[in-house]
């Protein structure tokens, strides 16, 4: 059971310090986990296979059975018994031989005790009883502790009366740092303390207070100061910490859990100084060691914090009463590729992929580097500091790339494209696939994004996806497409989960399938994705595939919104505007889609502007109008070009301009899709054009044509 319980605290420490199987540390750590938990299984399996243990008694006789064995004693071989009680109800009762190749006979708590077996081993020596009587005998003999025996046995009392408070004490700290640590400082630092109060206790009356003893009689014992705070702090620690390192911490921890117990060995005189004490008080102060550590690190660390540019991938929490919160997010600082960190719930929740975060670190009082997730601080310029940890060259490019500066982020990425890194060869692949600071080279995009997807980069994937989705940089191919997608998927990448979901909701390329783009989306939704979260709402407020809820559209709007999602925003605008499962509101109307507009949304500067011209619910503006139009109709909406021809044809807020009103249609009609609205357009080209001269029609088709290919519209 011993193998079982370390494999088991190796698998824990694991899990708590990292992903440690990048290393042959951490392969060994994980192989005494598989040995720790396959010893616990063998054990299990024992148990259940041995059966209920049975006890006969007989009036000279004493037999217990298992499915293995059948142990028998004789009273008169017997030469006591004792009782180990564990707590909680669960004892073991050992009745000891007079000869000692003899091996004892075991009753665990699983028999029943009841007056038969009491009475019968009445008969027999207690050697508890005979234990606590030659205790107390020695105390009323040691002048130590006074001058007389019920003077000694007085102050032993008052010992006692002192290790319950200290105990009560200790219990108390305990529980306070382990469920509500504030202040903080305050509640580590106390628990902190508690083994070296029990150490000094027993150094300075070692005639009064014991550490380690093999009973609890006599003596008053401090263990638990001594022993629990250790796994308090290992707990805090784990929780607590995102530790950019984990390997220093643990060596530090061992040297600092072998100096207290070698201290507690020697400070707690009474008892003697032998190798398997210390071996065991050792090990059960590993926790200590380990969690004191991270705690002194952090309480005396008085460096400066240096903060890491990064951006969110993905989130992930784990359900259960103690949920964890962890968050995704690109290379940064010393880190390389996708690495994640915990965060606080109240973090988690405000966080949705693509946005930008700093990532805090301190070097620490032990030189123990420690992290944690905020918002970037003010007039952070999103540059890499200079301090004791160092960035990567990877973390440097991908925060070039960010701040666009291109061309330091190339050259940043080169070598650790060479070296084959993912990371780098996904973000230049970024920046030859959008031709930023360098002209497009789809192709040699393509070959970087297929490098990094073929060392399971998640993005790098939903790219790939999506490129042979829109036939970006390759030929269209929509089951490729669905294929990367779907190895995306497995990695949990929210831009995939979203594309993928949008596939089966439009049934391309996939079959027809709402509930399986809902559940797509779902998990999207988890981790803040917030493109999924407004799929999701457009899903419940048209009741496609689910029943027709406008309520829950905009509790996910709002939620998307929250992130500043420019499309969700205009769908809170339109909601209101037109009454659509709430009351009438051009306030908030006009609101939401000021939010959108400032965010680049063409839609909702286009239905802001014909707020603006009608003059609902802000005061007319025809010039307001025409400029939030220009700026929609620069993005290509059809719409706002066909509103900007009319300002033109009727001069309102501008002046009376046929050929850019005629501008502006053709360009609609371009933009427009085949349909009613295309028609009407084309219909109004041929009204307008029977008013003007051959010369005004070729000079505004000429001006239209111009735009286009500037736009590179399609």
């Amino acid at each position: 059971m011993g193998l079982s319980f370390f494999g088991l605290a190796a698998a824990g420490l694991a899990f708590g310090a990292g992903d440690l199987t990048d290393s042959s540390t951490g392969i060994l750590i994980f192989g005494l986990m598989i040995v720790g938990v396959s010893a616990l299984g063998v054990c299990a399996f024992m148990y259940v296979l041995s059966g209920k243990p049975s006890l006969t008694l007989y009036v000279d006789t004493v037999e217990v059975s298992t499915f293995f064995t059948t142990k028998r004693l004789h009273r008169y071989e017997v030469l006591h018994y004792s009782i180990h009680d564990q707590g909680f109800g669960i004892y073991e009762i050992i009745l000891k031989p007079k000869h000692p190749s003899v091996k004892p006979i075991k009753i665990s708590s699983v028999i029943k005790r009841d007056d038969v077996l009491n009475d019968w081993l009445e008969s027999l020596p207690n050697h508890d009883r005979m234990e606590a009587e030659e205790a107390n005998a020695e105390l009323a003999r040691d002048p130590e502790l006074g001058a007389s025996p019920k003077e000694r046995m007085a102050r032993v009392n008052n010992a006692r009366r002192v290790v319950y408070w200290v105990n009560a004490f200790a219990i108390g700290a305990m529980a306070w740092t382990a469920f509500y640590p504030r202040p903080y400082i305050a509640a580590v630092s106390i628990v902190t303390m508690l083994p070296w109060i029990a150490i000094a206790m027993a150094a300075f009356w070692p005639h009064l207070f014991r550490i380690d003893s093999k009973s609890d009689f006599g003596r008053p014992l401090l263990i638990i100061p001594f022993l629990f705070p250790g796994f308090i702090l290992a707990i805090r620690a784990i929780v607590d910490f995102n530790l950019l390192d984990w390997r220093m911490p643990i060596v530090v921890g061992m040297i600092a859990s072998f100096g207290i117990s070698i201290v507690a060995a020697f400070a707690d005189r009474g008892t003697p100084v032998r190798i398997g004490p210390i071996l065991l008080i050792l090990l059960m102060m590993v926790p200590y060691g380990y969690g004191a550590t991270i705690a002194v690190n952090r309480l005396l660390d008085r460096s400066t914090p240096q903060y890491f540019p990064a951006t969110v991938q993905g989130k992930h929490s784990s359900s259960g009463q103690g949920a964890t919160y962890s968050v995704t997010l690109n290379s940064w600082g010393p880190r390389d590729g996708p690495n994640t960190l915990d965060v606080a719930r109240q973090f988690y929740d405000q966080l949705g992929t693509r946005m930008h975060v700093c990532v805090g670190a301190k070097q620490g009082a032990l030189g123990i580097a420690y992290l944690w997730l905020e918002a970037c601080p003010p007039n952070f310029d999103g540059s890499e500091p200079q301090g004791p940890i160092k960035a990567s060259a990877v973390s440097r490019g991908v925060a070039a790339f960010w701040r666009g500066e291109y061309a330091e982020a190339r050259a940043f990425l080169q070598d650790a494209i060479k070296a084959g890194n993912a990371e780098a060869q996904f973000t230049l692949g970024l920046i030859y696939w959008e031709g930023l600071g360098f002209p497009k080279n789809g192709k040699e995009a393509m070959r970087l994004f297929t490098l990094a997807a073929k060392q399971g980069h998640a993005r790098a994937l939903n790219v790939l996806g999506f490129s042979y989705e829109h036939g970006i940089g390759v030929s269209a191919d929509i089951k490729k497409a669905v294929q990367w997608y779907r190895k995306a998927v497995k990695e949990r990448e929210p831009r995939a989960l979203n594309n993928l979901g949008i596939l089966y909701s439009k049934g391309h390329g996939v079959p027809l399938d709402p509930s399986e783009a809902r559940r797509l989306w779902r998990e999207a939704l988890d981790q803040g994705h917030a493109p999924a979260i407004h799929n999701l709402g457009i899903m419940y407020h048209q009741g496609e595939g689910v029943p027709r809820d406008s309520a829950e559209a905009r509790r996910l709007w709002l939620e998307a919104a929250k992130q500043g999602h420019a499309p969700a925003l205009n769908s809170l605008g339109i909601m209101h505007y037109h009454s659509q499962g709430v009351p009438r509101d051009l306030g908030e109307a006009e609101r939401f889609w000021r939010k959108a507009a400032d965010r680049g949304h063409a839609q909702a500067k286009t239905s802001l502007g014909t707020m603006y011209y009608q003059g609902k619910g802000v005061p007319r503006d025809s010039v307001e109008a025409s400029k939030l139009w220009r700026s929609a109709a620069g993005q290509g909406h059809a719409p706002a070009m066909l509103n900007l021809s009319l300002l033109f044809h009727n001069g309102d807020g501008v002046e009376r301009d046929y050929v850019q009103a005629y501008m502006w249609l053709e360009l609609a009609a371009f933009r427009y899709a085949p349909g009613k609205e295309r028609n009407r357009v084309i219909a109004n080209l041929e009204d307008l054009a029977s008013r003007m001269t051959s010369v005004e029609i070729s000079k505004a088709k000429n001006m239209a044509r111009s735009i286009i290919r500037k736009n590179n519209w399609q």
